[in-house]
């Protein structure tokens, strides 16, 4: 398995391709690779006719996955957020990152925390005890099975945490 298709496995662990990416030349990876981004840039133009922002990172509740576009391409990872049969679902809104923690963690959060501040309707951003952050259960990630926050593999938060900034949006679309 090559490179490409490595990263790809990685960032669809939620939808099972390994066979057929073992299948797949390069030129096949690549174009997978575009459609994917293709799918990225949607869910930001949903995002935005939604909210009239443009977020640095989307939320597909539905879809249990965030998207994240980068100037040399996209990535999709796979989530966790609240649990609605426990009264946990995720409010589809804008979010803020409002602080960045990585040191003092418990393993619930794994290794970064980033905390969210909700928009309100009248625009003003409040605090939440909402955060982006890691988890020491990586089963439960595409599923809406969280505490109320949103979960990511240990690994895609380390590299989300450095991409994301305080006062960058986040928006969370159904």
């Amino acid at each position: 398995m090559n490179v490409y298709s490595s990263m790809i496995v990685l960032r669809f662990s939620r939808i099972n391709l390994t066979n057929q990416l073992e299948r797949l030349t390069l030129s096949e990876v690549l174009d997978w690779s575009r459609l994917v981004c293709v799918i990225s840039k949607k869910k930001y133009q949903d995002a935005y006719s939604r909210y009239g922002v443009r977020p640095k990172l989307v939320v597909d509740v539905s879809e249990q996955t965030a998207y994240l576009q980068r100037k040399n391409g996209c990535e999709i990872f796979t989530i966790a957020t609240g649990d609605p049969r426990k009264g946990r679902a995720m409010s589809y809104t804008v979010w803020r990152v409002a602080s960045k923690r990585d040191q003092g963690l418990t393993p619930l959060y794994g290794p970064r925390l980033l905390m969210l501040d909700r928009r309100t309707p009248s625009g003003i951003f409040v605090k939440t005890f909402i955060a982006l952050h890691g988890t020491n259960q990586p089963e439960i990630l595409g599923e809406p099975r969280s505490l109320g926050c949103i979960y990511f593999h240990n690994r895609d938060i380390l590299g989300i945490y450095d991409l994301l900034k305080v006062g960058d949006l986040v928006a969370t679309i159904p």
